[in-house]
């Protein structure tokens, strides 16, 4: 009676039609998913997923889990493949010479690279560096951040690695993947960018039109440079002119590059960027092989002092910079010495540490302000301490291996010690603070110590 009032139902027949109708429904739909729950199951099974999930929902340690899903989805950019379960329970307990049977030739190395850390591996036909021994988990994504002041503490000391001395280690370089320290060093600048932006009270808007004077491009061969004095600017000026004028040598004319290099400073041989407009500088961003080298201040400003004040012809220098250098910073100069403008190191660090001095040059001005790294994102960062290795990195993915790059050696601590054995300790901090931002991006070293 209460269904048959519920249902509205007349007679009894009509309420037994409606419940059979309702009991075939319900045991369709409950066949239908019983049906489908174990072709599903099936499916994980074959995919050995639900064992490793259960095996994470066991996990109780956080660091754990991500070495788990380290096999499983290739946290270091190694795509595992089929990498069954019963093939990470051999790299879980160190298994290697009982491993079951794997068709794939590339799993099999990718099991060794889990146990052994063995970077010895192809990624993406490129070759890791071997240096890193038994490389954790933990240790690489430090690396792969660039943040190598703050690794982990590993057991291997060869995984504690500073950026200095892999810069400094010419052969480290050549025997590992340069281009994996490119990315560590576009790594870092993408860092300290991200550090500055946040510092700023108040966020710029994004720069549309670069100005910079230092940026170079070639329209033809697709290149960007920006020309940083002091590190072997020279070479590559020399480089990008015999590249544009199809020479074969860099044996330029004096009709090709003009006086004193007047074409090349003007904007006549290469394009200054600063002269095209925002779409097309935009462009050649997305388009060119864009790349800048850099120096460490404390090697570049003894070389820029001796260049342009003490080891050079003319005087446009010493009238520029000198004389004020010597007035301002000499004690009681006199006449004579101001006209003559030549400064001592000394005189020259203060005078271009003080940013209330003004002008300023590009041969000690910071990279930051004559590259924008910020804005520009560089596919090749060199650096002075590995020049040999690094230019030709950058000469094969130019184009331009056809030029030699000259072998050249970079002066010893001692000798770069003896400009600043009179310089007092605050001077000394001054340039540090005045290239804060440089040694930030580039990870240069503060190590000169004054006794």
């Amino acid at each position: 009676m209460f269904l048959r009032k519920k249902l509205k139902c007349k007679n009894i027949p009509e309420l037994i039609t409606i419940l059979i109708i309702l009991h075939v429904i319900v045991s369709f739909t409950i066949m239908y998913f019983c049906f489908n729950g174990v072709k599903e199951l099936h499916l994980w099974e074959d995919m050995n997923i639900p064992k490793q999930r259960n095996i994470l929902e066991k996990r109780e340690s956080p660091k754990e889990i991500d070495e788990l899903e380290f096999v499983i989805d290739g946290d270091v950019k190694l795509s595992m493949g089929k990498l069954t379960q019963e093939v990470y329970r051999h790299n879980q307990n160190g298994d290697i010479n009982n491993q079951p049977k794997v068709k794939d030739e590339k799993v099999k190395d990718r099991m060794k690279f889990v146990i052994d850390g063995d970077v010895k591996l192809k990624q993406r036909n490129r070759i890791l560096r071997p240096s890193m021994g038994k490389l954790t988990q933990e240790a690489y994504r430090h690396h792969q951040n660039g943040d190598l002041n703050n690794q982990p503490k590993v057991r291997d000391d060869k995984v504690k690695v500073r950026d200095s001395d892999i810069l400094q280690t010419q052969a480290a370089i050549i025997e590992n993947d340069v281009e994996t320290y490119m990315k560590m060093r576009q790594k870092r600048i993408e860092n300290a960018c991200q550090r500055l932006e946040k510092l700023r009270k108040k966020k710029t808007p994004t720069r549309k039109k670069i100005s910079n004077g230092n940026i170079y491009v070639d329209m033809k061969k697709k290149i960007l440079y920006c020309y940083t004095p002091k590190v072997a600017s020279t070479t590559w000026r020399e480089i990008l002119t015999a590249s544009k004028y199809d020479l074969n040598e860099t044996n330029i004319q004096l009709s090709q590059r003009g006086p004193n290099w007047s074409k090349w400073y003007e904007g006549r041989i290469l394009t200054h960027l600063k002269l095209l407009n925002s779409r097309s500088q935009k462009n050649i961003q997305g388009e060119f092989f864009k790349f800048m080298f850099v120096r460490d201040p404390i090697e570049r400003l003894p070389s820029a002092w001796k260049s342009k004040f003490i080891d050079v012809k003319g005087d446009y220098y010493r009238k520029r910079y000198g004389s004020n250098m010597v007035r301002k910073y000499r004690h009681n100069p006199t006449y004579a010495e101001i006209v003559e403008g030549i400064p001592t190191f000394e005189e020259f660090v203060k005078y271009i540490t003080d940013r209330r001095n003004r002008p300023q040059d590009s041969h000690w001005i910071s990279f930051n302000e004559l590259c924008t790294p910020c804005t520009i994102h560089y596919d090749a960062i060199g650096d002075f301490r590995t020049l040999n290795t690094d230019a030709n990195f950058t000469l094969a993915h130019a184009n331009l291996d056809k030029y030699i790059f000259p072998v050249s050696q970079p002066k010893t601590s001692a000798r770069l010690q003896s400009y600043y054995s009179n310089l007092t300790s605050q001077t000394i901090n001054r340039i540090y603070a005045r290239y804060a931002t440089d040694y930030e991006m580039f990870g240069f070293e503060k190590w000169l110590k004054l006794d």
